[in-house]
Formats: C-alpha cells, structure tokens, sequence
C-alpha cells in the first residue's frame, strides 16, 4: 500500500513538473519571426499579428502591428523589408532608400529629426534615422471642423547585405510608442542573421 502510494505521488509530482514546464515554455511573452524567404530572425509580442510575407518583383515584406485596437488601427507597425534588385551596390540603395524616406517625411507637419547615424544590426553596418512628425489621426472631424492630428514616431533601418537591402520601419504615435518601448527594444535587441 504505501508503495503505491509514493509511485502516485511521483507521478503526480512528475506530472505537476512536466505542466508547469509546458505552461512557461508554451507561453513565453514572445514569439520569434522567421521565415525561409528572410535571411534574419526576430522577436515580438506573442500577442502582435504577423500578415503574410508579401513578395513582389523586388520586395519581400511582412508587417508585425501590434497591439491591434481594432480592425482599421493598429497602435505599432513593425515592417521588415528586403529590396532585392537594389539599382548599383547594396550599399548605395540603402543610403539612397533612406534619403528617399527622409525627403518625403521631412515636409510633413512639424517635422523634428531626432538622430541620423550609422548603425549596426547584429554585427552587419548600415543607417539608422528617427524622427517624429505629426499626420492626422482620424478621419473624422473635430467640432472645429480641422482633422485631428497626432505625433508619431519612426526608426528606419536599412541594411546592405549580400547584394540586398534589408529595411526595418518600425512607427507608432508617440503615446503608443512610450506604452510599447520595452517591445520595440527587444525587437531590435534580438535582429539576428541567420
């Protein structure tokens, strides 16, 4: 009687054990972003949408948006852009898709560049912008009859590697970006090649 008794507490504690490691494995905070047309990995909130990789003739993108307040807005868009037939070197598609970017946004409502540098993503070199700028944030009107406008905020990334040009835009309004700044680190922090 008592033998069987510690083969059922052993089981139950082993049973108890493999739930439990199950539970913390299984429900991690994040999940990884990896997939064959992509030469990188990344982590984001498990609880983010990922869309299907869109390609295109010389584009391969995926967009990360999280959290999803409803079907038209998302409060964090995470793109990961390949350009694949960049016009001249990997290099100067790059800085040229940057300063592509940077020309268009500069003229937006109060435009304020917050860096521009060279930067590096798991060891590979490239550019890096920031900056924030205002655009509207609703199609309704205000009772003044103007559109109302919010702040957002922008990392671009662009990266020249194997004769491609690899791009992270990650944007939000600035109150979404203060709420999701730890996540929007830790995608950055855990970019890797394969």
């Amino acid at each position: 009687m008592l033998k069987k008794r510690v083969i059922t507490g052993l089981n139950f504690a082993l049973i108890l054990l493999m739930t439990i490691t199950l539970f913390m494995t299984g429900c991690s905070y994040y999940a990884t972003f990896s997939k064959k047309a992509f030469d990188c990995s990344l982590e984001y909130p498990r609880s983010w949408e990922v869309t299907p990789v869109w390609e295109h003739t010389d584009l391969i993108c995926v967009r990360i948006l999280g959290p999803v307040e409803s079907e038209e807005e998302t409060s964090v868009k995470v793109f990961l852009n390949i350009w694949l037939h960049p016009e001249g070197s990997a290099e100067q598609y790059a800085e040229y898709r940057l300063n592509s970017v940077m020309s268009s946004y500069s003229q937006e409502r109060n435009f304020q560049l917050i860096r521009q540098e060279t930067t590096q993503l798991d060891g590979c070199s490239g550019y890096l912008v920031e900056y924030v700028h205002e655009q509207i944030s609703s199609e309704s009107l205000l009772p003044s009859g103007e559109y109302p406008y919010d702040t957002f905020r922008t990392i671009i990334i662009t990266i020249p590697r194997n004769n491609v040009v690899y791009e992270v835009y990650i944007s939000a309004s600035q109150n979404d970006w203060n709420a999701c700044e730890k996540d929007i680190q830790h995608i950055l922090d855990t970019f890797k090649w394969k």
